[in-house]
């Protein structure tokens, strides 16, 4: 009894050891997709990067970046929405609701929320809105490629329009990996309306760089094998091989004008700057391996961002 009371003992200790020193969101490199679901079909997609921290009103904020990109009604749409940011204060992830007046941060998950718990959705202005509600009705752990991450089973109540009762379904929040039926970081899904509320599909990938290639899809994370918003801007480029452990070669710099690259780390601190006037390689040997982002620029302004591996 001794020996089995010590092995318990020791469980206890390494889940704590787990749970305490989990990065419970926007790990360095976090990536999302997300299904984008539009009448009359669902070929779309919704991406997210995690870029940056940057202080907002004092506070430690996550910056992340909104892209989609798919069919509607037959005719090909791609747009960069508004920038989303997040807070985390213990394990609390708050969301920036900048739809109102003021830019208020709202809960976004609860990660210590316990059976029974429950928090409002982000409000706006819209009637009933602001009584939308998510309710935790189970928890617990998985690994996901090693990663010892709590889950929160969710029952969530919302409401459309001005119609006085709610609809509810189900869906289960991760750690790191948000929720995986229905986003809720998207300020336009948080509280449906006719022309929204089929937008936040379920989680199709998630990348950190401790997490790779987690898929809970059996087709592709991209929709597109190109980049369709970057083609209407006139910018056709393309980087291969990527991942590469030497050279990048980046094709159509010249002919879209490209006239500076700058090279980010997953903290958004600028690791390398190149003219490219020597031609359109570029050597990253010297970086360590890891995730990386190129910032790419025409005529002194941002036009576009590329994500890239070093192995």
């Amino acid at each position: 009894m001794l020996q089995v009371r010590n092995i318990l003992i020791s469980l206890s200790l390494i889940l704590s050891f787990f749970d305490s020193n989990a990065q419970i969101w926007c790990h360095p490199g976090a990536t999302w997709h997300f299904t984008h679901n539009t009448a009359p079909s669902s070929s779309a997609f919704t991406r997210l990067n995690y870029l940056k921290d940057t202080l907002i009103s004092s506070m430690n904020c996550n910056k992340i970046s909104y892209y989609s990109q798919g069919h509607n009604f037959s005719i090909p749409f791609a747009a960069y929405g508004p920038y989303i940011y997040t807070h985390v204060n213990g394990n609390v992830v708050y969301i920036q609701d900048v739809t109102g007046t003021t830019a208020n941060f709202d809960t976004l998950f609860n990660y210590g929320a316990n059976i029974g718990d429950s928090w409002h959705l982000t409000p706006k202005s819209l009637t009933n809105c602001a009584i939308s509600k998510v309710t935790v009705t189970d928890t617990g752990h998985v690994f996901i490629q090693s990663q010892y991450l709590k889950w929160l089973k969710v029952s969530v109540g919302r409401y459309a329009f001005n119609i006085p009762t709610p609809y509810f379904f189900t869906d289960t929040i991760f750690e790191r990996l948000g929720c995986v039926q229905y986003y809720f970081y998207d300020p336009q899904d948080v509280c449906p309306t006719q022309t929204d509320s089929d937008k936040g599909g379920p989680l199709r990938c998630y990348d950190d760089t401790q997490i790779s290639g987690y898929k809970r899809v059996t087709f592709a994370c991209n929709y597109f094998v190109t980049d369709v918003a970057e083609k209407n801007n006139d910018l056709t480029i393309v980087i291969y091989p990527n991942p590469s452990s030497k050279d990048i070669f980046l094709s159509g710099t010249r002919e879209n004008h490209i006239d500076e690259i700058k090279i980010k780390n997953v903290l958004g601190e600028g690791i390398k700057t190149t003219t490219l006037r020597s031609g359109e390689t570029i050597n990253i040997s010297e970086l360590q391996n890891g995730i990386y982002f190129l910032e790419i620029f025409r005529n002194n302004k941002l036009i576009a961002t590329k994500k890239i591996s070093k192995q």
